[in-house]
């Protein structure tokens, strides 16, 4: 049987680097961010119904002009909430036949990195769930200079989502990604070989 594991966090919390370090260990990670951008490439439908919904200018010919999407629905909760109605089904779908395949190969652990996990109410498919956190002074330093946003807009995308403290709550397993990356790689570990 395969252990089904939910990995998430809030948005600069570091989730990427966790998952990437799992990844590099060999546990097959399914990343739906990277599902999400595979969906919406040139010539798949799921691009066409979004251009529909949001208009042309969130398209380019290399695919989702995501920071014009982002403008439209980081303002809009009602925007975004029909963004998330398009998306979320069709990312599952292949999640799931990623999923599949995992299990049909006999893996005995699969992440499933999920941005938006609690929001989508699908608690029941994971063995366990692991967040990954920081403080929320470093969260919004750390989103403002990846993104190049303004306080303001940083916040708005933290705000989008559930509050780190609230993800935490409902954790198996806390990844603390507030000091280097050495200390975040060992917490990694010691749960790692918990499993």
């Amino acid at each position: 049987m395969t252990v089904i594991i939910g990995l998430t966090g809030g948005i600069a919390s570091g989730k990427s680097l966790v998952s990437t370090y799992i990844a590099a260990k060999g546990i097959p990670v399914i990343d739906a961010d990277q599902v999400a951008r595979e969906i919406v490439a040139p010539g798949e439908p799921l691009l066409l119904h979004l251009q529909a919904q949001f208009g042309t200018a969130i398209a380019t010919t290399a695919g989702l002009n995501r920071a014009a999407l982002a403008a439209v629905i980081f303002n809009d909760a009602h925007q975004r909430q029909t963004l998330n109605n398009l998306m979320h089904p069709a990312i599952f779908e292949r999640m799931n036949a990623q999923l599949t395949t995992y299990r049909q190969q006999n893996e005995a652990v699969v992440f499933l990195d999920v941005p938006l996990l609690f929001e989508n109410n699908q608690l029941d498919r994971y063995d366990a769930i692991w967040v990954v956190s920081v403080s929320e002074a470093l969260q919004l330093e750390r989103l403002m200079a990846r993104n190049q946003l303004t306080k303001r807009a940083a916040l708005q995308r933290i705000q989008a989502q559930l509050s780190l403290a609230q993800k935490q709550e409902q954790a198996d397993v806390i990844i603390d990604n507030s000091g280097t990356k050495q200390q975040t790689f060992a917490q990694i570990d010691h749960h790692l070989q918990q499993l």
